[in-house]
Order: structure tokens, then sequence, then C-alpha cells
């Protein structure tokens, strides 16, 4: 491993040299565009010069390449792992980046004696000393006994399990781990990210594996290449102080080294294993992140490192610990009190992450209500009453009279109700379904904001239903839900026991009015019916059942089932049918979905002969439609009853297949 890290070493001045010829990567891209513009305005006026063909060919791939450049420089600085595609040049992506360097920089910071210091100088050597002391300090090695616990351990590793985890290290394992990290994470202090060994992995790759499988064998890494860098997240705008709220002080970072051990060693982990992870975790060495500068580098003592893979599982071991202690003070004390509904699991805390839930039964000495806040949101097991809303309201309140002293037009009004208001309800929505009275309460502020500019009410100049509008129709568009519209008759086709969503989904379009699509997307094509060869125009009408190949395939169908549908028109043919087939009635139901499942059939066939240059019989089509819902009503259990033997001798289903119950 240290030839290994000499190698790399030695890279680093010569990739210097190289970002110093390069210059920079951003300004690069304006005299590459100025000079590919110059040679295509030569170009035009000159067609047929070889000479400018050439020159303007050579500006275009140096144009290419400084904005490609650019592009990886820019991605790494971003951070948009959600963002594969189509992020050159977009506002988002630059936006991200502008974004990211402005919320990271520090300008101030109190000491630990409450003073504000401003120098750069001075706040890096606060961040230092803070992590100095909380990550770092003397190490005493402490021996920790943890097999009193072993009765309370619902899993130790066999031997089987201890085997599998210290079984020889493969170069393909080596290189299946090294691929597997995306090539757009930040590096580490020493700079070369997966990215770089994945593109130099012919010439690195076999030094790499082996300096990673001397690890496994000798249980020995150097500092060099484990060392971590402290990067600060805020964690809230501008504070005079930084206060968190955790259940877990620093759950991470106050993790004792010896704990963990003798944690693994209660489970069972061999003791290969267990030196493997001591030595990963006992040599990580520091460094903090300030204004984008590294400063001070320190040993650790103490914690686990944020970001990397193996501390989640080594802290829920951790965490397991707790919960056995937990058991162990319970089983001995014998008084303790089940939530009601824990009783029979016997279940006391639930753990996420560093979240740490506790549950007992309620009783005069508990203190506290539900709900509580949790993420900005009520932590609730039942339906939101207009009690447990008011701290939605409140916030709505607070914004509004933040703003009151402010000269707001209508216009900075309506921005505000756009991002913000709308914005607080959005997120309370999106886990609860809030209740009616409450939503009429957050439309009558945000009315009344709107043209008065207070929380307080006001006589609106334009009713609410006009304001919520899209623009195209004259209103702001910023309607909190879908306004409700008149009920459709037919919306009960699309609804019963034997639906096929698919099937139910191209009904719909076709009630819509949304089938053909090309005629709506401008595609040019032939515009006569597919299916029949009358050549005449496609449309619902014709289509749906007018063609004559639709009329053959009801007929096949009328054979088998007594489908009635009296109208060639298709939307008189919709309003008869959402008629005569409504109800819950399973016959009914299922005449329903057999007007959807020959829908969908026939629209495929269509689409088969168009785009695919396949066709089937009337007769197939037929067929597959009643056999489809056949097989559908078999599918769902119905209670014995007279109509659904009705239901079974219609679709000549015999009695005694599985799928009733009395």
């Amino acid at each position: 491993m240290y030839s290994v890290t000499r190698k790399l070493k030695a890279l680093k001045p010569m990739f210097r040299q190289q970002r110093r010829e390069k210059g920079d990567l951003a300004m690069n891209v304006k005299p590459a565009a100025g000079f590919l513009e110059v040679a295509q305005i030569l170009l035009q006026s000159d067609r047929h010069n070889s000479l400018l063909l050439q020159l303007e060919n050579c500006c275009r791939l140096v144009y290419l390449k400084a904005t490609q450049l650019e592009h990886v420089m820019l991605r790494q600085r971003a951070k948009l792992q959600w963002l594969k595609g189509g992020d050159q040049c977009s506002k988002v992506f630059f936006r991200r980046v502008a974004t990211r360097r402005a919320n990271k920089c520090l300008f101030q910071i109190s000491n630990s004696d409450g003073l504000v210091q401003t120098n750069p100088t001075t706040i890096s050597s606060v961040f230092v000393t803070y992590f100095q002391n909380l990550l770092g300090g003397d190490r005493t090695d402490r021996a920790i006994d943890l097999n009193y616990l072993r009765p309370w351990a619902r899993h130790i590793l066999t031997e089987e399990e201890a085997c599998a985890l210290i079984r020889p290290v493969s170069v393909d394992d080596v290189k299946t781990a090294m691929f597997d990290i995306e090539e757009d994470k930040a590096p580490g202090p020493y700079g070369f990210s997966s990215g770089f060994y994945k593109a130099a992995w012919p010439i690195v790759g076999k030094e790499i594996s082996k300096a990673i499988m001397d690890f496994f064998t000798t249980g020995r890494l150097l500092k060099q290449v484990n060392a971590t860098l402290l990067t600060l997240i805020p964690k809230c705008q501008l504070p005079p102080r930084c206060a968190l709220k955790v259940d877990l002080r620093k759950a991470y970072d106050t993790v004792e080294w010896d704990f963990l051990f003798a944690t693994l060693r209660l489970f069972g982990f061999p003791a290969v294993f267990i030196k493997w992870i001591e030595e990963c975790v006992t040599s990580a060495h520091y460094s903090v992140v300030v204004n984008g500068g590294m400063h001070g580098f320190f040993a650790g003592a103490r914690g686990l490192r944020q970001g990397d893979p193996m501390s989640p599982y080594s802290f829920v071991l951790v965490m397991e610990v707790l919960q056995m202690i937990l058991q162990q003070f319970i089983d001995q004390d014998g008084q303790f009190l089940y939530h009601w509904r824990c009783t029979e699991l016997k279940l006391f805390q639930l753990s996420f992450v560093d979240d740490l839930l506790l549950l007992c039964k309620a009783d005069v000495r508990s203190e506290g209500h539900l709900p509580v806040g949790y993420l900005g949101l009520p932590l609730i097991s039942s339906r939101l009453s207009i009690a447990d809303c008011q701290p939605l309201l409140q916030k709505i309140d607070s914004r509004i009279k933040g703003w009151e002293g402010v000269q707001l037009s209508f216009a900075g009004r309506v921005q505000l109700i756009k991002s913000v208001l709308v914005s607080l309800e959005v997120y309370w929505a999106t886990a609860f379904i809030l209740p009616k009275g409450i939503i009429n309460e957050m439309i009558k502020r945000l009315r009344t904001f709107l043209w008065k500019g207070t929380s307080s009410s006001s006589y609106p100049k334009v009713a609410w239903e006009v304001v919520c509008r899209p623009i195209e129709e004259g209103g702001q568009a910023y309607d909190l839900f879908r306004t409700p519209g008149p009920k459709v008759v037919w919306s009960s086709l699309l609804l019963g026991p034997f639906k096929i969503p698919k099937n139910c989904f191209i009904l719909w379009l076709a009630i819509m009015g949304d089938c053909p699509h090309w005629i709506n997307h401008g595609f040019k094509t032939d515009s006569n019916c597919t299916l029949c060869p009358d050549g005449v125009p496609e449309t619902h009408d014709h289509l749906f059942f007018t063609c004559s190949f639709s009329r053959r395939v009801l007929t096949i169908i009328r054979q088998q089932i007594p489908f009635l549908w009296p109208y060639r028109d298709w939307q008189r043919g919709i309003h008869w049918a959402s008629s005569r087939w409504r109800g819950k009635h399973v016959v009914n139901a299922a005449f329903r979905s057999l007007l959807a499942s020959l829908v969908y059939h026939i629209w495929q066939e269509r689409n088969s002969r168009r785009f695919q240059q396949r066709s089937r019989t009337p007769s197939i089509v037929g067929n597959l439609v009643v056999e489809e819902l056949r097989q559908r009503i078999i599918s769902v259990q119905l209670r014995q009853s007279v109509s659904t033997l009705g239901l079974y001798r219609l679709w000549k289903i015999p009695w005694s297949v599985e799928g009733l119950s009395s």
C-alpha cells in the first residue's frame, strides 16, 4: 500500500501543472465560442472554401472540448446526483453551483466563551478546536465486557456466518466495489476521486487491487488513505448560536471505540474481522473544511464517520446493545407497563438510526401529549382534527404578519402566496388529509392577504374561484387543490370489482376524446381506418363501433355473452351504458369491465396494424376479450349469492371454481 500512496503523491505535481496549463476551465469556453462564431461567419460568406471548412471544424472541436471540461467540473461542484441528463447549460444546474457556494460561506461564529469571531483565520481555528475536542484527544484502551448481555441477544453469529465475513477477497471483488462508487462523489484529502480510478483502471487496477487485498492480509492501514474532511452543513439560516434538537446528542460522534469492539465480540464476529474494523476506525484522521479551505489535521479518538459505508452498520449494532440493556432492566424490574397495543409484542422501543422512540403505558406520571412536532409535522396516528392543524394556520399567520410592514404590490403578494404560503400547505398535504375546515381557513387567509395585505378580513374585489383559474383564463393559477368540477355520468364505467386498470385507462382516453393521439400531436400519417378496407376516416364513432372489424368483434362476443350495444354514435352509447350498467350488481360490473376490455383490445389491434404491421382476426380478438374477463371474474372472491350464480352461468364458469366465499 505504501507503494501506491507514493506513486499517487508523485502524480499530484503533474496534475497541478496540467491545471495551470489549461487555465480557468469556465473562462476557456468564452474565447472558444468567439473563435467558433467568427469561423462560422467566414464560412457563410464562402461555403465551398475547404480551408474555412477545416477551420470551422477545428474551432467546433475546441469549443466542444472546452464545454465538456467545464461540464465535468461543474457536475462535481453542483453534486446533483438526482439530475442525470440535460443539466448542461441549464439554469437549475448553474444556480445549484452558486447556491452550494453561498450556503457554505461562514462570516462569523461564536466560540465556546460566547465571543463572536469574524476573522477568517480565527473562525477556522474555532472549528478545528471544537472538533478536535469532540473527536480527538488522548485515547486509553478500556476493557469492556458485554458477555452478561448474551441472554438478551436476539442473534449471535454462527460459525458459518463468521467464516463468510473473513473469506478471501478477490480482484473482482475490489473492482466491483470500486465501480459501484459514483464518479462525481467528492474525493478525500488526497484528491483522487473514483472517476480517476475507473478511467485509469487498466493501468492502476492491478496495484490498487493488491494494496487493498494486502489490508485484508496484514490488517494495517496507512493514515494517508484514511483521512477525512469534516464538511460543515448549515442547519438553519444565519443563527446567532447553533442549536440542534437531537434525541441522542452527537450520536455518531460520541460512540466509544472500545464499546464498539466489545459489541462486535458480543455478537460473535471473528477476531480477524474485528481487527479490520479496528484498524479502519482507529487510524482515522480529520481536517475541517471552512469556506472551501482545509484546516487542521488531527487523529480521532472516538466516534464514527458520517458518510463511511461501514458506520451505519456499526451504529445499528451499538443501538442493539442499548436495546438489550433496556430489556435487561425491564425484565429485572418487573413493573414496566407496556403500551396497550405493544403488550403482546413486548415492544418498548423503536430506533430510526439516531432517533430513539420509547413506548410505555400512559398514566398520570406520563409527561407530554400527542401530537408532538417532528420535522415540522404533528406526530399522530389518527386523522388530523382542526385543533391538530392549528400550527399550520399559525405559521401562515406569522408569515403574513412579517410582511405587513412591507409595501407589497398585488404582484408581490401573488408571488409570496405561490412560493411560500401554498408550499406550507403542500408540505402538510403530502403526509395528511387536511380537514375541510382547515382548507377553508387557509383560503380565507390567502384571499385576505391578497386583497388587503394583512390577515384581517377584507371584502375581496374578485371571487376566489376566478382568481384560481389558469392564467390563460384570466386567473392567477395558484389553487390549493383541484377545483371540483361537475360530476360526469360515465364515471361508474371505470369502477367495479372486475376492473383492469390498463383497460380502464384506455376507456377513459376514449371517453375524453383523446384517441387517436397523432391528431393532437401533429404527426402526419394516414388518417383512414386501418382495421377495415373501406377507406373511411378514423374517428371515435367509427372505431367504437361503426367499423366493420369492430362490429365483427361484437358479433363474436354476442355469440358467447349477451352483450348489447345498440348505438353507433360513441357518446350516445356511453350515456346509455352509464345508465344501463350502473350500480353494484355483479353482472353490471362485469359488463362495464367487458366494455373497457373491448375498447382496449380494439385500440391495441389498431396500433399493432398501424405501427407493427401485425394483425389478428376479429374472432381472435373477440375470444381474447371474453376469456380475459372470464379469468378476471374467477380471480375475484365473490360471496355465494343468487347474483353471483347468475354471473357464473352467464360467463359459463363452473360453480365449483375457487374464488367463492361463504
